[in-house]
């Protein structure tokens, strides 16, 4: 008999522990807050991880099936984007709340904030160089190594977007109803890539740094020669404005999204749409290969409809969603 209460007893305890430990694995959920959607959603270098900014502030560490890491209040407010830095070693990100932050890429922990008060739309890091962009067309560049920053106006109404064509050395951006070439040195504008309509949203160079593409408000996308400034290709109307347009590493295919939540697939030459999928009721705001061309990411910042959803690129099917 004591044996036999020893056992009930040792049972109920089991239960116990394991009542306890319920609410921790549901704190584990890969689940987003609610109303909570995605910014930016942008792998490393390797493809194994992924940063995420969302909408309610917060930085997400991903693994390459959307399984959240680590997850840390970033921002008050939006949180705008969350680039791994060149050498993979930080995330960067900027945030409603007009700080640019640096977090360590594996724990998540706070880095830095740099000492500016700017909203930068979107931000990345390299050795030598912090660059980021916002509001009003203003463009930030820091030097690392001085610690020294200029505000370069590179457009009276706004920049959104800004890239790396060449490390450490100059940036592409959007600039209002164009984009430009900035050298980071000499801290002026080298290239201009003329849009003609309205705003442009996106741009982002070629593998090879031979052509830049741009998403456009007016519903195309468009390719220039990168050193001869001139537009070589332009797309038919898609569904909605293109808010981001980008070459995939192999550099044989442009991918695009729009404000009607679509992803179509384009020749580099905007010749011929290889596949259209429909990934969100509302805008996707975010979208980007891993290094193999076998996945794509996309993210909305839709409140009650979007999240983030992975793609197989060979078959165009949804593998996995976030939400």
């Amino acid at each position: 008999m004591p044996n036999r209460s020893i056992t009930i007893l040792s049972f109920h305890i089991l239960l116990l522990l394991s009542a306890c430990k319920a609410p921790q694995q549901k704190e584990q959920s890969e689940d987003l807050l609610k109303n909570e959607g995605i910014h930016a959603a942008f792998y490393n270098s390797t493809g194994t991880r992924i940063a995420m900014a969302t909408t309610k502030g917060r930085l997400l560490l991903c693994d390459d099936h959307l399984k959240i890491l680590k997850a840390v209040q970033a921002h008050k407010g939006v949180a705008n984007s969350s680039f791994f830095s060149l050498n993979d070693a930080y995330i960067i990100t900027g945030g409603a709340d007009q700080k640019i932050k640096q977090w360590h890429a594996n724990s998540l922990q706070l880095a830095r904030t740099f000492p500016y008060a700017f909203n930068s739309h979107t931000t990345v890091l390299g050795t030598n160089s912090m660059v980021g962009c916002g509001e009003n067309g203003r463009l930030l560049i820091h030097d690392i190594r001085t610690q020294k920053a200029k505000i370069l106006r590179v457009s009276p109404t706004a920049a959104y977007h800004v890239y790396y064509n060449q490390k450490d050395t100059s940036v592409v951006v959007s600039a209002g109803r164009a984009a430009v070439e900035v050298a980071l040195r000499q801290q002026k504008i080298t290239r201009t890539y003329d849009s003609r309509q309205e705003l442009v949203f996106c741009v982002m160079p070629d593998q090879t740094n031979q052509t830049v593409v741009l998403a456009c408000a007016d519903s195309t996308i468009k390719v220039f020669e990168r050193k001869t400034q001139q537009l070589l290709y332009e797309s038919k109307k898609l569904d909605g404005q293109v808010y981001v347009a980008c070459y995939n590493y192999h550099n044989d295919v442009i991918a695009a999204s729009t404000s009607a939540g679509s992803i179509y697939f384009f020749d580099t030459q905007l010749k011929a749409s290889k596949k259209r999928i429909k990934a969100f009721e509302g805008c996707i705001n975010t979208i980007h290969y891993d290094p193999t061309d076998n996945f794509l990411v996309a993210g909305s910042l839709d409140p009650k409809n979007g999240g983030v959803k992975l793609y197989k690129t060979n078959t165009y099917s949804l593998i996995k969603a976030l939400r």
